[in-house]
């Protein structure tokens, strides 16, 4: 007997890896991880989303999901477009007065016995870090997003007892996949309920009904 939260391809989920959860199964984890956890959850909620009723308030167009930030450089340390050779050319700071090396202050013909050490010439320079780990940014600007909220999309929730499923207005696989799988797609980063379930339930049903669609051989490939 297959486990209420069972995939819409009919496999179980011991079957199923740590990646291939559907929408069902994240919501039940939420919930337990509300009620028996430690406290730490939050549930998500963007500033930008309204009532059930009311559209999401558009995001700053600059904000790009999955982007990275450009790293900060000061402009004296830029260089500068020579205008006579056409060359980039690094301007030195002019020198300060009151900063000089005085008498009986310098390093300069000692020991190196008696020279303290303060550099470790033995440690290798570490590389700068590139930000790979780092959060990027993910506003609530999805097209699945968009086109839900304008009641383009022929889904609806259907609440049931052993969890939620989708309701198609419109069999899955008589939908155009070439217009509706992306949006489906993109709605995969969707961390706000009911977007998130909605999203990841419907790419496993339309990925389940469309397999057989798109793998048979059709008439002209004969």
């Amino acid at each position: 007997i297959l486990s209420p939260l069972t995939m819409a391809t009919g496999q179980p989920n011991s079957m199923l890896n740590s990646n291939q959860k559907t929408g069902r199964q994240l919501l039940c984890e939420d919930r337990v991880r509300k009620v028996c956890g430690d406290g730490s959850f939050q549930e998500i909620k963007f500033a930008q989303t309204n009532s059930c009723f009311d559209s999401t308030e558009p995001v700053d167009p600059t904000i790009r999901p999955g982007g990275h930030y450009m790293t900060f450089v000061q402009e004296s340390n830029l260089p500068k477009l020579h205008t006579g050779t056409g060359q980039l050319i690094r301007s030195s700071p002019a020198p300060n007065p009151q900063f000089f090396l005085r008498g009986h202050s310098g390093s300069g013909g000692m020991c190196s016995s008696l020279n303290p050490q303060t550099v470790d010439m033995t440690a290798r320079i570490a590389p700068p870090k590139a930000g790979a780990f780092t959060k990027r940014p993910n506003p609530p600007n999805t097209e699945f997003r968009r086109f839900y909220e304008r009641g383009d999309l022929p889904i609806a929730i259907q609440h049931m007892a052993a969890g939620n499923m989708i309701s198609w207005k419109v069999e899955p696989e008589l939908l155009d996949y070439h217009h509706y799988l992306p949006i489906f797609f993109d709605g995969l980063r969707e961390r706000e309920e009911p977007y998130r379930f909605l999203a990841i339930e419907g790419t496993f049903n339309l990925l389940a009904k469309g397999c057989l669609l798109y793998t048979s051989p059709s008439p002209r490939d004969s």
